[in-house]
């Protein structure tokens, strides 16, 4: 078994059960059950993993310890622009300053 961080079990989790609400118990669960698969030692603060994906954009907050991921939230809002869209301000700020 390939061998994966904290982070991308989480992420792998809630993108194979996408507009699913989770609470606490279920995530932590099945992110423990995978690390000691693999062979590692228990993770201590899986829940910590998981406010950091909704404070970096990747999982919503439904209400307060309660989390899912949706694919359309987080291609509307965190997509990156294409380079070729990206535009620069040529309007001279003299005599405005």
């Amino acid at each position: 078994m390939q061998k994966k961080t904290i982070r991308q079990l989480v992420i792998d989790f809630f993108t194979n059960h996408p507009n699913i609400e989770f609470e606490h118990a279920p995530v932590v669960d099945w992110v423990t059950e995978q690390r000691i698969a693999m062979g590692y030692n228990p993770p201590r603060d899986v829940w910590r993993m998981v406010r950091q994906l909704h404070q970096d954009g990747k999982l919503v907050k439904v209400r307060k310890g309660v989390y899912k991921y949706d694919p359309m939230y987080c291609l509307r809002f965190f997509r990156p622009l294409p380079k070729t869209r990206l535009c620069y301000n040529t309007i001279s700020l003299k005599g405005v300053i």
